[in-house]
């Protein structure tokens, strides 16, 4: 036996031993692109899909349960590390094209899916689904430089719209991770929610954006802002809780504002969205 034989036959065997399923074009899993089209559909107001047309599949199983991992094509820098709990199933991750992949992907529940779009720079962010049927979206083109991601609660997500940046030390969370009741009534008091972030924000250092948190598109949130509400396209945000300080603005990735970069912001932000039955334009 050659030393290529040799090789092939080890990772024959390690693949077997993962679960790992030979790779198959994702048109022999119509299933798969079902459920992908009944969890994302609702939830495409600031973002799209990676196109799936060329994508290809890998199906992974462990003791009767499958997951599913889709790739599109282009290079890719770093490594991911996937966990996937005993009872975890029918999770679906996406990679988009020529995007970084990101540090870690968490599954405590099942039926969740992780979108990572087209071209993300860096992907230093964790994403961690504690409960079944939610979705986490990193927008087209987002720059993450140490983000932690928690999505708690069945069918809560986390929506990042395309070109947004991320310092170091920020976390998204739907949830407060423990519950509060009212003594007298027991209601319970802080649900969770889901998040969204329009294209092209630009979160500082240490930022928290908390369960139920809306930030308008082209707006800035200052380091150590707590974000817990819904806050204007075009501002700048700061605060514990955060809210606008000034409107009007908007950022670039460069050091000087390029005008060209202000009219691509412009016609970006340009359309209209409809978000709990109001529609917004920006």
């Amino acid at each position: 036996m050659s030393g290529i034989d040799s090789v092939r036959k080890k990772l024959a065997a390690l693949a077997r031993r993962i679960g790992l399923v030979q790779a198959r074009p994702i048109s022999q899993y119509p299933e798969l692109l079902e459920a992908i089209e009944r969890l994302t559909s609702p939830r495409q107001q600031f973002h799209a899909l990676p196109s799936l047309a060329k994508a290809t599949v890998l199906r992974l199983q462990d003791n009767g349960r499958t997951n599913w991992l889709i790739f599109e094509g282009g290079k890719r820098r770093m490594t991911t590390k996937l966990m996937f709990f005993p009872t975890s199933q029918n999770n679906i991750i996406i990679f988009g094209e020529r995007s970084d992949l990101p540090r870690e992907i968490r599954f405590e529940g099942s039926g969740n899916i992780a979108i990572c779009g087209n071209d993300i720079q860096w992907a230093q962010v964790t994403m961690r689904f504690i409960s079944d049927d939610a979705v986490i979206c990193l927008g087209h083109g987002s720059i993450y430089n140490g983000t932690a991601i928690i999505v708690e609660g069945n069918g809560c997500g986390v929506e990042i719209g395309r070109e947004c940046l991320f310092a170091p030390g920020t976390t998204i969370r739907s949830s407060d991770l423990h519950g509060m009741y009212d003594i007298a009534s027991g209601a319970w008091l802080n649900a969770p929610a889901p998040v969204y972030l329009e294209p092209h924000c630009w979160l500082g250092q240490d930022v928290l954006v908390l369960k139920g948190a809306h930030v308008g598109g082209g707006s800035v949130i200052a380091a150590r802002s707590v974000v817990n509400s819904a806050l204007p396209r075009f501002s700048i945000i700061a605060g514990t809780p955060a809210r606008a300080v000034r409107d009007g603005i908007c950022w670039s990735l460069a050091r000087q504002p390029d005008p060209a970069e202000i009219d691509k912001v412009r016609d970006l932000l340009q359309r209209t969205i409809e978000i709990d039955g109001t529609k917004s334009s920006f």
